[in-house]
């Protein structure tokens, strides 16, 4: 049992013991502890997040997907359910639509080097190698490493045939120059 506590100390004791409990592998007992609070506030963004991760260390994916799914039709493009939502679908092997989760998030998010990095990694599962070495380029413009980013386009550059797809990293590359001149100004 809890200690006597009120309102939201003992909210947050309880989400603490939730979380504990899924960390030590109690899955039950952190849905009972969760439960709590998904009764109270079945919108709160920490409390959903919870939940999907106690059905995704069920592996039970879909459920997981399906809470995510749904709270993001309530809070569209939140970050940390659209980032949680996507590593789901990796878990899930849906390497090509985590993908495009995340290509779709990060227009709104262009300097979250996380992103970025979780986007290479996703492009690499889903086997879109041009688009792997696109993402790294855009992580490493995120930490300031232009000679890198170069680099990551370069070999972007020698897989795509496209036309436009060409243009469009030969305009990047333009920008990385730009971005650096100014940076060693």
């Amino acid at each position: 049992a809890l200690p006597q506590l009120n309102g939201a100390r003992e909210d947050a004791t309880r989400y603490g013991i939730a979380l504990a409990e899924l960390q030590t592998g109690q899955v039950v007992q952190a849905t009972q502890s969760l439960g709590e609070l998904l009764k109270k506030e079945p919108t709160r963004i920490t409390y959903v997040m919870l939940a999907a991760d106690i059905a995704v260390a069920e592996k039970d994916y879909d459920k997981a997907l399906k809470i995510l799914t749904e709270n993001l039709r309530i809070n569209p493009d939140n970050h940390p359910l659209t980032m949680a939502y996507a590593t789901t679908l990796t878990k899930a092997g849906q390497y090509a639509n985590a993908a495009d989760v995340l290509e779709k998030h990060a227009i709104g998010y262009p300097d979250e080097m996380q992103l970025w990095y979780d986007l290479a990694e996703v492009q690499g599962l889903a086997g879109n190698i041009s688009k792997v070495h696109q993402a790294r380029a855009e992580y490493f413009i995120s930490t300031g490493e232009f000679a890198r980013a170069r680099d990551q386009i370069n070999f972007a550059l020698g897989l795509e045939t496209d036309r436009l797809s060409v243009a469009r990293l030969k305009q990047r590359l333009d920008y990385i120059r730009q971005i650096e001149n100014e940076f060693y100004r």
